[in-house]
């Protein structure tokens, strides 16, 4: 007899690099997603690129959405627009010469809506001072959520990915699944065909993830070294594995 058990995994949110807006983060770091699967809705990412320190516009830096062949080099003001990008979760990279790398992780492009990506680069070499200290926020204490019963016994599997936004005392103020990628019966399934077979079962697991995530509690994010709000996507993955351990178990 094959016995199943369930792995709920929240992926690292130590790994989100730096990127503020009107006193705004908006963040990421997601599996890429393939072409194939990307609806065919575009929009766009709109920022600007500036010295962190002196605050001034980095002319030519290039910012580039990673994966897609995408990029743009700023204008003078350091401002830049990428157009024509298909919705979904990207990685987005901003580089200038003699100033160290960011990257932005999980930046959602939703469609006909500008996504807005703001770079503060660091110059090569420069040491951490409080006015470079630019921090994403940290989770300090986390709560996985439950595997519905109805998803476990249909195979319902996915990730679920949620915007949050954070206060400056690190406390969640709002929160919302922006996508859902969910796969059922060893991937004959998947998303619409999942959801329209199983609907109560993706909702039940979106309303698990929804409700641990209330729980959990941020070290604020820092803009010069002092707490501001800020924004973050998190992926929360429900995955099912076979246990050989426990079927030899059965067995005797």
């Amino acid at each position: 007899m094959k016995t199943l058990f369930y792995t709920v995994a929240i992926f690292s949110l130590w790994n989100f690099a730096y990127s503020q807006v009107s006193d705004r983060l908006f963040s990421a770091s997601v599996p890429d997603i393939p072409a194939s699967e990307q609806q065919k809705q575009v929009g766009s990412i709109i920022g600007t690129v500036i010295d962190i320190i002196d605050r001034n516009p980095i002319d030519n830096a290039t910012v580039e959405i990673l994966g897609t062949g995408l990029k743009f080099n700023t204008l003078k003001d350091g401002q830049f627009k990428i157009s024509n990008v298909a919705q979904g979760f990207y990685q987005v990279r901003a580089s200038a010469a003699g100033y160290d790398l960011q990257t932005q992780n999980n930046l959602y492009i939703e469609e006909g809506k500008p996504a807005t990506a703001f770079f503060m680069l660091k110059k090569s070499g420069l040491k951490e001072t409080a006015e470079t200290e630019n921090t994403m926020p940290v989770p300090i204490s986390t709560k996985s959520p439950s595997y519905p019963d109805e998803a476990r016994k249909n195979g319902v599997q996915g990730i679920f990915y949620f915007m949050l936004d954070i206060s400056e005392t690190g406390s969640i103020v709002s929160a919302k699944c922006v996508e859902r990628n969910v796969y059922a019966e060893e991937g004959k399934l998947k998303d619409a065909q999942v959801i329209q077979k199983y609907p109560q079962a993706v909702n039940q697991m979106e309303k698990e993830a929804l409700e641990s995530l209330w729980q959990w509690k941020f070290k604020p994010s820092l803009k010069e070294g002092k707490p501001i709000s800020s924004r973050v996507t998190v992926p929360v993955k429900f995955k099912l594995d076979s246990s050989p351990k426990e079927e030899k178990k059965e067995k005797k």
